[in-house]
């Protein structure tokens, strides 16, 4: 069966920190204290819902074809931002949380939900949207006109 393709609401929060912990987890960055990382992650998702500056899609399917019954994931996050001499939007776009499950991927899952936030992004009037990108995902975000950029850099100030 396909999947149902639909917008997040507050009662998909366990399921999309559930979902995000396992791709931490899968990219070898699951360390730490998972408890808190739950309660952090529900906080948020929560706070972000309730806000409208997090909007999430999950790809339902049966609880048996996929953990916690979503095929698929992807949150938008809406933050502000300066205004440039060439673009004055004051807002954009981060994406993160892109997460299908492995029995599901190669299915084109991950391209309609990015295609889903390049839409709400555009409707809103973001300036642009950013994402970071494993290698595997690479692929997907160019193909919907993503592209690298070399000048990140972070500075982690701690817990």
């Amino acid at each position: 069966m396909e999947p149902t393709v639909r917008r997040a609401n507050r009662d998909d929060v366990p399921a999309l920190c559930a979902v995000r912990f396992a791709l931490f987890d899968e990219l070898g960055r699951a360390d730490g204290d998972h408890a808190a990382f739950a309660e952090a992650c529900r906080e948020s998702h929560e706070r972000g819902l309730a806000s409208d500056r997090l909007v999430a899609w999950i790809a339902d399917v049966d609880v048996s074809e996929a953990p916690h019954g979503v095929a698929a994931t992807l949150t938008l996050l809406v933050r502000e931002r300066l205004p440039t001499p060439t673009n004055l939007a004051q807002l954009e776009g981060y994406v993160v949380g892109v997460v299908t499950a492995p029995a599901w991927r190669g299915r084109g899952l991950g391209t309609r939900l990015l295609e889903l936030a390049v839409a709400e992004s555009r409707r809103r009037g973001l300036a642009r949207l950013r994402l970071h990108a494993t290698s595997e995902g690479r692929r997907l975000y160019e193909r919907v006109g993503f592209r690298l950029r070399d000048d990140g850099m972070e500075l982690v100030l701690g817990p």
